[in-house]
């Protein structure tokens, strides 16, 4: 690995090469999917900071493909804490293209939390509101929340009132922006929020049912107790799973495996039956 002390590291010619040929299989469907994932991000991951100049080249150069592994590539500049992805994610962020790409390109500046990003994000959240973005709008102010601490509190309270509470309003949502509002909500660490998460995990989109399974583990909510329970039987195995891993992290017992043991124990601690 090569290092410009300016700059920040960087992949030497070896490393390029590999990292190269990993983004050219995960531009193919069948590597990464929302389905399946991307196993190939985790291999750039390991590169570390010497990633950002490949990753930021690949998304310049095809800004508005129509591919998982350009979100995914968006994720991970947020991840690697470098700032030389700074401008790419300032211009994405408010640049009319694909939609889904300008609201990854805000979390990952959420995550960068730098005070550069102010007034790029100001210009996002006003956009946002103005065209009716909700999925954006979340985005900008959990970005917000980070970059300028003063403005927090107000911000993740704002947050907070973009998620839907009640079984109408999240049937008023589209699931891929439903999906997007529970993961920022995990992100930004949201308790006040859970309820409609928790309603979201009986949701008829396997993802969001996902999402919000992994939301609640994040937050270790016990009140989402009976609607993971409600999950372990889920016609989809990865939901089933996920189930598992929910009740496991909320409680903190890893010992029980299955569904039966999960449905004993919930019956004995009244916590199998979700309210009414």
């Amino acid at each position: 690995m090569q290092s410009d002390p300016v700059a920040g590291p960087t992949l030497d010619d070896i490393q390029r090469a590999e990292a190269t040929e990993i983004l050219r299989q995960m531009k193919a469907r069948p590597q990464c999917n929302r389905v399946m994932g991307c196993p190939g991000l985790v291999t750039l991951s390991n590169y570390g900071r010497a990633a950002v100049p490949l990753a930021v080249e690949a998304v310049e150069a095809e800004p508005r493909a129509d591919g998982y592994w350009l979100l995914q590539l968006v994720r991970l500049l947020g991840q690697l804490d470098d700032d030389r992805a700074l401008p790419l994610l300032h211009r994405l962020s408010v640049t009319p293209g694909r939609w889904e790409v300008r609201i990854r390109a805000t979390q990952a500046l959420a995550h960068l939390a730098r005070p550069a990003s102010l007034a790029v994000l100001e210009d996002t959240l006003s956009r946002a509101s103005e065209g009716g973005n909700i999925a954006l709008e979340a985005a900008a102010r959990f970005a917000l929340s980070r970059v300028a601490p003063s403005r927090a509190a107000a911000e993740r309270a704002a947050l907070v009132d973009l998620v839907p509470r009640d079984r109408q309003g999240l049937a008023a949502t589209p699931p891929i922006i439903l999906d997007i509002l529970i993961e920022i909500v995990r992100e930004a660490r949201l308790p006040r929020a859970l309820h409609g998460v928790r309603l979201a995990s009986r949701s008829d989109n396997r993802f969001v049912r996902k999402q919000a399974l992994k939301t609640l583990a994040a937050l270790q909510d016990t009140g989402g107790i009976p609607y993971a329970l409600e999950r372990v039987e889920d016609p989809i195995p990865s939901i089933r799973r996920q189930a598992l891993t929910t009740l496991q992290t909320i409680t903190g017992m890893r010992t029980m495996t299955r569904p039966r043991q999960w449905r004993q124990w919930c019956e004995r601690n009244g916590l199998a039956t979700v309210p009414e």
